[in-house]
């Protein structure tokens, strides 16, 4: 006897399936991602990171030659991170010769504020890259720079956006 043999669905109906599936799955995509609300915390302010890196640096053992090389980048680096973050100013990567005439210009703060930062970097410096070996009274004198540069240029709160205690 003659029996019926199924034709195999055609490559084309396939096809369109998926399209309809793949469809209605991206537009699924599109609609929760653009409902959804993105929360982005705002970085803390370069006056905090700064004070939380000095205090940081405050536990580093003098004895130690290397730590105190050491101890002048990294106390370097913090305020160059802060003046950076702080006034938009490429700080990290500018020599101090080039990082001098800057502060100079374009630093908005006293002047005795930019002698003193000024001052400081160099200081650093011959710590740095001359190999000075630094007193104990130097070592105290760069962190009190650094630290009192820090609170002398803290941005002052405006009262109308903090919030009510």
């Amino acid at each position: 006897p003659l029996r019926r043999i199924d034709r195999p669905t055609p490559l084309w109906v396939w096809g369109l399936g998926v399209g309809i599936v793949a469809l209605i799955l991206g537009i699924g995509w599109w609609l929760r991602r653009k409902n959804r609300i993105e929360h982005v915390i705002p970085p803390p302010p370069a006056h905090e990171v700064a004070f939380e890196a000095l205090n940081h640096l405050r536990n580093t053992d003098f004895n130690d030659e290397d730590a105190m090389r050491s101890y002048y980048f990294r106390l370097s680096e913090v305020l160059r991170t802060y003046i950076e973050g702080r006034f938009s100013m490429n700080a990290t990567d500018l020599t101090t010769e080039e990082l001098v005439p800057q502060i100079q210009t374009r630093l908005p703060v006293e002047t005795q504020l930019k002698d003193q930062l000024t001052q400081f970097l160099r200081s650093c410096d011959h710590v740095k890259y001359a190999h000075v070996r630094p007193t104990d009274g130097d070592i105290e004198r760069v962190y009190e720079t650094a630290l009192s540069f820090v609170e002398a240029t803290v941005p002052i709160a405006d009262p109308s956006t903090e919030p009510a205690s």
